[in-house]
């Protein structure tokens, strides 16, 4: 495949290793990580016997079996081959998360360089793909492996159909299958593939092909009908009877639900533009907006703005509109069209993000010309080097708090106040590991309805003085007395904090 056209290997080898560098070194230490029993990898993994090598069974299965309410039967053959590998060692499963994403942002450079992006830009789109902290989740979950490889293939037909379109007679055709091939994959990975063809469209309509009109919308047809099928079979596996994750659809959904999605874009750019450790969370609860409130004021505000932006932005350029609207489209099969339970999460920026990494490598050539000298491209590097290297940090950080399900869940918990679940989840997380102490406080904590009170940040604090992470007592304390209410808990946390590091310079 022709990847990257008409250009060299060797001209575009140092930001494919830097990509590649980037990568370990955020996302290396995940490897160390287990499985998360208390959070579907028991489903997935550990107790489905369908995973534990190939076999016409163990294969029928995949493509039969409803799992967690999914249909995806391509993630259950990718661990079907970590399994033949590894066995169950979490380590070959997390290896494969990886290599995926990592593959994943060498193809968007490739797409990116091929369309005429400028190499740098190029890589730095490709940069924040990889390394942003609301892929942690994509990358660290097992379980997420389906999002992972609806990317990987997502590319792949996307390079496919480019190639045909630059290809005339027989190897025309075997691109165009291939495109197809590719976009089944994607789609029988995770359905959010779904906008594939739409795409397309988007994309022939902006760049024209020498083709005619009729033609066009004709050879698109066969994606279009794989893309309707799997979105059918997704609708009816995710049905809550099957154990699904859609839901009813709200009351009044014509008014609620426009005014509730307004404000959650307005939620996924702050993680965007400010990923920040208390920001970001493994669930998030926004509440369903019934009226035209000071949210939504806000969120409207900002979702005018960004029309007129694109509307600027298709004037100034079509390449770059293509990304920023790809953007949006990614939102599409998230936006509680067909209702899901969970109205925002990280992993629902995975493929959002395409067009994230498209419109920096669009502006980093747009402001090229204004750097010059060596003193401005000495400023620029340093500064786009800042902002990468922030971010790989963040993502490092987070990366560590799916070490283990205890981990995971002491970080939710104070984040999401009403969720009794997480207090479920902690608790199981400490029966795995043998704590049954531990395990019966989450449990007496999680019968208990209401939200959080000084009590329940006690017990945080206490658990993870339990745990030898003294330095987690300190990060809450601090928190808590940033916010406020708690700030009489956070004192006390932060003094005995202090009384234990006191102790230890003593010993």
């Amino acid at each position: 495949m022709t990847i990257i056209k008409n250009q060299t290997v060797r001209r575009h080898l140092v930001p494919l290793v830097l990509l590649l560098v980037l990568t370990a070194a955020t996302f290396g230490e995940v490897l160390t990580h287990s499985f998360l029993p208390t959070w579907d990898d028991t489903f997935y993994i550990t107790e489905n016997p369908a995973v534990r090598g190939f076999s016409l069974q163990h294969v029928s299965a995949a493509f039969t079996t409803n799992y967690q309410g999914n249909y995806a039967p391509v993630q259950i053959l990718s661990y079907m081959l970590d399994y033949a590998i590894w066995g169950m060692e979490p380590f070959g499963f997390l290896l494969t998360n990886l290599v995926c994403h990592a593959v994943s942002g060498l193809l968007l450079y490739g797409l990116l360089v091929r369309q005429g992006f400028w190499k740098w830009g190029a890589f730095l789109g490709s940069a924040l793909f990889l390394v942003h902290p609301v892929q942690v989740e994509s990358v660290a979950w097992l379980s997420q492996r389906k999002n992972l490889l609806a990317m990987l293939f997502f590319l792949l037909a996307f390079h496919a159909w480019l190639s045909y379109r630059e290809s005339t007679g027989k190897p025309a055709w075997v691109w165009y299958r291939a495109s197809i091939g590719a976009l089944v994959l994607s789609l029988l990975s995770k359905s959010v593939a779904v906008v594939f063809p739409v795409m397309l469209v988007m994309y022939d309509t902006l760049h024209p092909p020498a083709t005619a009109r009729y033609r066009r919308h004709l050879e698109k047809m066969p994606h279009l009908l794989v893309a309707l099928a799997v979105t059918v079979l997704t609708v009816v596996f995710q049905s809550m009877e099957n154990g699904g994750g859609r839901a009813e659809y709200p009351p009044d959904a014509l008014i609620v639900l426009p005014l509730t999605m307004v404000t959650v874009l307005t939620g996924y750019l702050q993680l965007l533009l400010w990923p920040a450790a208390d920001r970001l969370s493994t669930i998030y609860t926004p509440p369903f907006r019934t009226s035209f409130d000071a949210a939504v004021a806000v969120g409207v505000a900002i979702a005018v703005f960004l029309t007129l932006a694109g509307i600027w932005l298709f004037r100034r350029s079509r390449q770059g509109f293509f990304w920023y609207a790809l953007f949006f489209l990614g939102l599409v099969p998230v936006s509680q069209i067909i209702p899901l339970i969970t109205i925002m999460n990280d992993r629902y920026l995975y493929f959002p993000m395409l067009g994230i990494a498209g419109v920096a490598a669009w502006a980093a050539g747009e402001l090229r010309p204004r750097y010059a000298t060596p003193v401005a491209r000495g400023v620029a590097v340093a500064v786009v080097s800042g902002i990468v290297i922030a971010l790989a940090t963040a993502s490092h950080l987070r990366g560590r708090l799916w070490k283990d399900a205890i981990t995971l869940f002491l970080d939710t918990v104070p984040k999401v106040e009403n969720v009794r679940q997480q207090w479920f989840m902690l608790a199981d997380g400490y029966r795995a590991a043998g704590d049954e102490r531990s395990a019966g406080m989450c449990d007496r904590r999680a019968m208990t309805p209401g939200p959080l009170d000084d009590s329940d940040y006690l017990l945080l604090g206490r658990l993870y003085f339990d745990r030898g992470e003294p330095e987690k007592v300190r990060q809450l304390a601090e928190r808590l007395i940033k916010k406020g209410k708690w700030g009489g808990v956070g004192m006390f946390l932060l003094g005995e904090y202090d009384k234990l590091r006191k102790n230890q310079g003593q010993q």
